[in-house]
């Protein structure tokens, strides 16, 4: 059996192939992680979030400070993220996110060699409702390193027909 070129299906019965298309992206400022020590599961470590900055040509919004990134470096190395934040849209709305990642790296250090989330939003009915109502993946990627940071770029998830 050949592929469609389009919905890349082996059959015409089979779900399309989702698209991604850009949503925003920006840096998000950390405080130095708070090591909780040694579980059954791995190291827990916490790391608080103070601030930041994402922009797109979907959300444009500013990282509000109070929200953290809680991290378990499981025996094997990889990170299991799972970060709980607030942004502040342009317009003031504002969105709760949370947000899984996993991380692996093999030094345990930058550049990671897999660093990718799956951010969830919660947005009042607005202008803004439709972040409820789409699954999203992200990137992750080192910050800027004159602060503790991440920069991490989100993706909406399409199906093919959707503009």
């Amino acid at each position: 059996m050949t592929q469609d070129p389009v919905h890349n299906a082996i059959n015409p019965n089979d779900p399309p192939t989702p698209t991604l298309r850009f949503v925003t992206g920006g840096q998000v400022l950390l405080q130095p992680e708070v090591d909780h020590g040694l579980t059954p599961r791995g190291r827990r470590l916490h790391v608080p979030i103070t601030g930041g900055r994402l922009d797109g040509p979907r959300l444009r919004a500013k990282v509000l400070p109070g929200g953290a990134d809680w991290q378990l470096i499981r025996t094997d190395r990889v990170f299991e993220l799972e970060a709980v934040y607030d942004l502040c849209c342009d317009d003031g709305t504002l969105v709760h996110v949370r947000n899984q990642a996993i991380w692996r790296s093999d030094t345990g250090d930058w550049p990671a060699r897999y660093a990718m989330c799956q951010p969830r939003f919660e947005a009042p009915l607005g202008p803004h409702d439709w972040l409820n109502d789409h699954l999203f993946v992200g990137t992750i990627a080192q910050g800027d390193a004159t602060h503790p940071s991440i920069r991490i770029d989100v993706f909406q998830l399409l199906m093919p027909d959707m503009s």
